[in-house]
């Protein structure tokens, strides 16, 4: 969708918002490949809104795959935004679009920017699973996790590219060299253990085609992301 403003985040956020909204009052489910992470706070706008087909009113367990919590609220972003890459995860829980208590964010990792650089989200009520603590669980029981906290809500799947590691998706907005990240398999993997979930949409976001390698293996493995959540999506329709 066009950006007229261009710069000005806030208003792009809810042109998106009307978008998507239009979206759910048709009962579709998008699956969406975005820019930087902002866009995701403005799909749910939309599709959480109280006209939603999707949702019946009910808050969205939110699927988070990052490399970051991207609920800094204390901060502002780029041009002083407050609905950016770095707030949405938690302006949509103080909404009420986003159920934090049903929801989980995986793939944490990097140099901890201070001590408690994950507390926003223990704070907001999400199920936090950093990088380490996803190796020492194992996929399986990340994956139960997962099935356990969304239950029966309405499951939207947010994948920042930036979750895998730089040697598999080299051209992402926030590289985190310093830690290893997802390899692919390991990726679809978590995303195949929301089978059968009620999944409402998804999105693949901060894929930069202007840094990718040659053979643009970013751009392959954000097509296979946004498949894997299309055969969720598909697979969910036809049960």
């Amino acid at each position: 969708m066009p950006f007229p403003e261009a710069n000005d985040n806030e208003l792009c956020i809810e042109r998106i918002t009307a978008f998507f909204r239009r979206i759910a009052e048709a009962g579709a489910r998008p699956v969406a490949i975005g820019g930087d992470h902002s866009v995701t706070g403005g799909i749910l706008q939309g599709l959480a809104a109280p006209s939603s087909r999707l949702t019946g009113g009910r808050k969205v367990a939110l699927f988070h795959l990052d490399a970051h919590i991207d609920a800094y609220e204390s901060i502002p972003h780029w041009l002083g935004a407050r609905k950016s890459a770095a707030h949405w995860a938690s302006y949509l829980v103080r909404q009420g679009q986003v159920d934090a208590s049903r929801s989980v964010q995986i793939g944490m990792r990097g140099n901890p920017r201070t001590a408690d650089w994950l507390g926003p989200s223990y704070e907001l009520g999400y199920e936090v699973i950093p990088i380490e603590r996803y190796r020492e669980l194992g996929p399986e029981r990340c994956i139960e996790l997962v099935r356990e906290r969304a239950g029966d809500a309405p499951v939207y799947i947010t994948f920042d590219l930036d979750c895998l590691d730089p040697s598999v998706a080299p051209a992402v907005s926030n590289l985190e060299p310093a830690f290893t990240g997802f390899t692919i398999d390991e990726a679809t993997r978590l995303l195949r253990g929301a089978r059968g979930l009620d999944v409402i949409g998804g999105d693949v976001v901060c894929l930069l085609p202007t840094k990718d390698s040659p053979n643009q293996i970013t751009a392959m493995v954000a097509a296979a992301i946004a498949f894997e959540l299309i055969g969720l999506v598909a697979d969910r329709l036809v049960a």
